[in-house]
């Protein structure tokens, strides 16, 4: 059975980044460039959140440090005319704890893409989301987002990684560098996603391909996606939301295969329920290959629409992954968005 390689360590690396003189000067110079050329953009909007808690993590051990992810992301769009626009979005991932970028190897390694945006659609090139990852957290409740409660974060797509050479020390799960990335227009409550690699590296089997077909309608969203990675592994993912009223009810069923005939597959089923300003959030998932279950379950409540305070609970069952007993988490946490 395949173990699951290193995917979002939980703020428990040990990872240092040093940065240098010339680097803090080539970031401040990035950003006196955007803050100078908003004047020639349509528009340019920061934006991003910020998310901190105390909590007993899966690996033991009570900490302070993020419980979801906190970034900043640039973003801007200029009216070229005819219908036409030039879009491009810088984002970056960083610990809020220590104030150290997330990702060592780049400044903006969530998402650094110039695109065109027309009637054919929206065409980008960089860094970005697969469109399998850009479109399967809408079916979580944590949005994929909560490294303690949310059982998307830890069996969707765990052997999968969208770019396998990221670097020599590491993969890259949900974002593919040389990329590019098309969404259609949406068209009878259908949309459209294509992403691919440009690059093939030496051992690639194949260059990097997703395609995503959302549907969303009323209360009603569906989503069906398949993707292949350079490494030859498959994923087909196929998830369903229902709202209705203050509930949402989610279901999701994630299929990968390797290589050499091994799969993983796993089901997860969630629901939220939001009454005032409190809202209530509840997940199960299944790893059928394993025989291991993940429990999750989290209360926020909101102090606005930016502002929330939430309290978020764990459990890794036993086999989950291959590990040999079940383990327990639970935090605290502070997340604020701009």
């Amino acid at each position: 059975m395949p173990q699951k390689r290193t995917r979002r360590q939980h703020t428990t690396n040990k990872e240092t980044f040093v940065t240098t003189t010339a680097s803090k000067i080539a970031l401040l110079a990035c950003v006196s460039v955007l803050a100078a050329s908003a004047q020639a953009q349509s528009s340019v909007t920061l934006s991003g959140s910020l998310d901190i808690g105390v909590f007993k993590g899966y690996q033991g051990g009570t900490q302070v440090g993020g419980i979801s992810r906190s970034m900043f992301a640039f973003s801007g769009v200029e009216d070229l005319g005819g219908g036409l626009s030039a879009t491009f979005k810088l984002a970056s991932r960083f610990k809020l704890q220590d104030g150290q970028i997330e990702d060592p190897k780049s400044y903006f390694g969530a998402e650094s893409t110039v695109g065109l945006k027309g009637s054919f659609g929206h065409v980008r090139l960089g860094r970005a989301m697969t469109a399998l990852w850009q479109n399967d957290w809408h079916f979580d409740p944590w949005y994929n987002y909560d490294g303690i409660a949310s059982p998307a974060w830890y069996l969707w797509h765990g052997n999968s990684a969208a770019d396998p050479n990221y670097s020599s020390d590491g993969v890259s799960f949900s974002r593919l560098n040389n990329g590019i990335y098309y969404e259609a227009p949406t068209i009878g409550g259908f949309t459209g996603y294509v992403s691919a690699g440009l690059q093939k590296q030496v051992d690639d089997k194949h260059r990097s391909l997703s395609v995503a077909l959302r549907y969303a309608y009323d209360q009603l969203s569906l989503l069906a996606a398949m993707e292949r990675t350079p490494e030859d592994k498959r994923v087909t993912f196929v998830a369903a939301k229902y709202a209705i009223g203050p509930w949402q009810v989610m279901a999701a069923y994630d299929h990968e295969k390797l290589p050499q005939g091994d799969k993983n597959r796993s089901y997860t089923l969630s629901g939220q329920y939001t009454v005032g300003s409190m809202s209530y959030k509840l997940g199960y998932g299944r790893q059928q290959d394993y025989k291991a279950n993940f429990f999750g379950a989290s209360a926020v409540h909101a102090f606005s629409k930016r502002t929330n305070v939430y309290l978020s609970v764990g459990n890794q069952g036993k086999n989950l992954w291959g590990r040999d007993s079940s383990k327990t988490a639970y935090g605290v946490g502070l997340a604020h968005s701009f």
